[in-house]
């Protein structure tokens, strides 16, 4: 029985409530009957900062010992942008143009994207 109030309340919201969403403010902002797009960021840096993250956290996971039950601690460090080399970083920085621009990978860039990555965890987490 609560089900069914639950389901019928939510329903009468819904149909009765609509035309109030579709008035919406966002910032201050009108946004009904528009489209907001945010992105593709244009900063070159931030896929770094994104996948150094990603490298960091992946590396502090793969390198604690299961039988260690401390909590992971990870700090704010930007040392993971320090392991990717000047090399890794032009051929990634043209992979990440790519896809800024067209939007696509092809199967063969995201393969070579995956290397770059795999040989750049493969290093530090053998290292530990």
């Amino acid at each position: 029985m609560g089900g069914i109030i639950g389901a019928a309340t939510g329903a009468a919201g819904a149909y009765f409530g609509f035309d109030e969403l579709v008035d919406v403010k966002v910032l201050g902002v009108d946004v009904s009957q528009r489209y907001i797009q945010l992105g593709p960021v244009k900063d070159r840096n931030f896929p770094f900062v994104l996948l150094a993250r990603a490298l960091y956290h992946t590396v502090a996971v793969a390198t604690h010992s299961h039988a260690d039950k401390n909590d992971i601690e990870l700090k704010r460090s930007s040392i993971a942008q320090d392991w990717i080399t000047k090399d890794q970083r032009s051929q990634l920085e043209k992979l990440h143009q790519k896809l800024r621009d067209s939007k696509v990978w092809q199967l063969q860039e995201k393969e070579r994207y995956e290397e770059i990555v795999y040989a750049i965890l493969k290093e530090h987490i053998s290292s530990y």
